[in-house]
C-alpha cells in the first residue's frame, strides 16, 4: 500500500481546478497581448497571452470582467455563470484610444480621422445657403460608428448640440433678391435632413461612441455643432466665431 500512496497523491496533485476562460481583441478581432484582466471579487489579475487569451478561477453567478491596456479604452462585460459544467467564455473587444481630439470613423481595419471643413454662406440678403465646398478625404463602409475623443465631460458634450446631417449637393437655385428672383450659383454640399444619433460615454473620461439606429444609404454626411450647417438666420451664423464655422464631413459607401 505504501508504494501506491505517492502515486495516488501525484495523481490528485495534477488535477486542475476548474477555470473560466476568455479572450481580448481589438474591435477588428486582432488579439491583444498583455491586457490586464480585473474580476470583481478576485485578487488575481491575469494578463492575456499572445493570442489574447486568459483564464481565472471558477466563479458562479453574475461575474463582471474588465480588460484594459495602455493605448486602449477599457471595457467590461457581465457573464452569467449559472452552469459551471459548461460555462460561457468571456469575450472583450477594446477600442484603440485616439491620441488627438477629434472624430474617428471606424473603418474595416482602422480609424479614419474626420477632418474639419469650413462652412460657407452663399445667397442673397433675403435667402442664404450654408454648406461645404468639399467632403474631405474620409471614405468608409457602412455601418457608421464614430469615436469622439474630447476633453469635454458628458454634460458638456450634450450641450454642444452635436448633430449628424445628410448632405445634398446644391449646384444652383433660384433665390429671392431685393429686385426679384434670380438664378444663383451655390456649389455647396448643404443639409438635407438630420440623422438621429446615440452618444454613449465609453469607459474613459474622454471618449464617446456615436452610433446610428437607422440603416444609412451611401452618400455624403457631416457632423456639426451650433447649427453651423443650418443656422436659424444669417445673423446667428455671423455670431459664430470664424474658427468654429466648421463641420466634419464623410462619404459613406
Amino acid at each position: 500500500m505504501r508504494t501506491l500512496l505517492p502515486i495516488f497523491l501525484i495523481a490528485c496533485g495534477t488535477a486542475e481546478a476548474p477555470k473560466l476562460h476568455g479572450q481580448v481583441t481589438d474591435i477588428w478581432d486582432k488579439p491583444i497581448d498583455g491586457a490586464t484582466i480585473l474580476v470583481d471579487g478576485l485578487d488575481e489579475r491575469p494578463a492575456t497571452d499572445a493570442s489574447g487569451s486568459f483564464s481565472f478561477a471558477m466563479m458562479q453567478g453574475e461575474v463582471r470582467v474588465k480588460a484594459g491596456k495602455e493605448g486602449y479604452i477599457q471595457e467590461s462585460i457581465a457573464m452569467d455563470v449559472s452552469d459551471t459544467e459548461n460555462p460561457p467564455a468571456a469575450s472583450l473587444k477594446l477600442y484603440p484610444k485616439p491620441e488627438v481630439a477629434g472624430f474617428y470613423a471606424v473603418g474595416l481595419g482602422g480609424y479614419s480621422q474626420i477632418q474639419a471643413e469650413a462652412v460657407h454662406a452663399k445667397g442673397t440678403e433675403l435667402e442664404t445657403f450654408h454648406g461645404l465646398k468639399s467632403l474631405g478625404s474620409t471614405r468608409i463602409e457602412a455601418p457608421l460608428r464614430v469615436v469622439f475623443h474630447t476633453e469635454f465631460s458628458y454634460d458638456e458634450v450634450q450641450r454642444m448640440d452635436l448633430e449628424l446631417v445628410e448632405l445634398d449637393f446644391t449646384k444652383s437655385t433660384e433665390l429671392q433678391g431685393a429686385v426679384g428672383i434670380a438664378e444663383a450659383e451655390i456649389d455647396l454640399y448643404t443639409k438635407k435632413r438630420i440623422i438621429p444619433i446615440e452618444i454613449t460615454a465609453m469607459k474613459s473620461r474622454s471618449d464617446y461612441l456615436i452610433t446610428v439606429n437607422e440603416e444609412l444609404v451611401p452618400g455624403a454626411y457631416a457632423f456639426h455643432t451650433q447649427g453651423t450647417l443650418a443656422p436659424r438666420d444669417q445673423e446667428s451664423f455671423a455670431k459664430i466665431p470664424d474658427n468654429l464655422r466648421i463641420a466634419f464631413p464623410l462619404e459613406l459607401r
